[in-house]
């Protein structure tokens, strides 16, 4: 995936989620803030992806291509554990739901246009 498809689905994931938040804040705030705090940790994955892949298409292997991998879903798993853990302030179904936005974003635009 190149850089310019990832940004792009990243501004339609922003788009969905900016609509998504704030439909939910007329029924739930919380929802609301677990939606941006989904697509927070999403950017940071999508740069952190970014950044691996490029340094494993210049030739770097072992160790470190693990450790990034590990950092990345910790990434992931520890906005997942903000939403259970601080459930007063944000809801655990929005922070899956704001992770998924990007995922959600390519496969219905970019599967769309490949078709």
């Amino acid at each position: 995936m190149s850089d310019e498809v990832l940004k792009r689905n990243l501004r339609r994931a922003f788009i969905i989620c900016a609509v998504v938040s704030l439909i939910c804040v007329f029924i739930n705030w919380r929802i609301s803030t677990g939606v941006l705090l989904g697509f927070l940790a999403t950017i940071i994955y999508a740069w952190l992806l970014e950044q691996s892949v490029d340094r494993q298409l210049n030739g770097e292997k072992g160790f470190s291509v693990l450790i990034s991998k590990i950092v990345r879903l910790g990434i992931l798993a520890l906005a997942l554990y903000v939403g259970l853990k601080y459930s007063g302030s944000f809801n655990v179904f929005g922070v899956f739901f704001g992770e998924m936005s990007l995922k959600i974003s390519l496969l219905v635009f970019e599967g769309i246009i490949k078709k």
